[in-house]
């Protein structure tokens, strides 16, 4: 029986996560200076990229994602 929501499954890791920390690599900028222009915690960035977080808040993700100049909001799918 299905309660009418799609799935979302995933082993290790987020993958919302794995497209933030790639959008960190592709800018060239330090996860100190990440961390500063974001106000998320070096050690959380850090997490992502050694896969310590499966989970994370959307807004830790927005505010990453935004201090790279990137928008990172949900899509809904129909």
């Amino acid at each position: 029986m299905t309660n009418g929501y799609p799935t979302y499954r995933f082993n290790s890791q987020d993958p919302a996560i794995g497209i933030v920390v790639q959008l960190m690599k592709i800018s060239n900028q330090t996860k100190s200076a990440i961390s500063k222009s974001s106000g998320v915690a070096r050690n959380t960035l850090i997490a992502w990229q050694k896969k310590r977080t499966r989970r994370a808040y959307f807004a830790t993700l927005a505010a990453v994602a935004g201090a790279l100049h990137h928008e990172f909001r949900p899509v809904r799918k129909r």
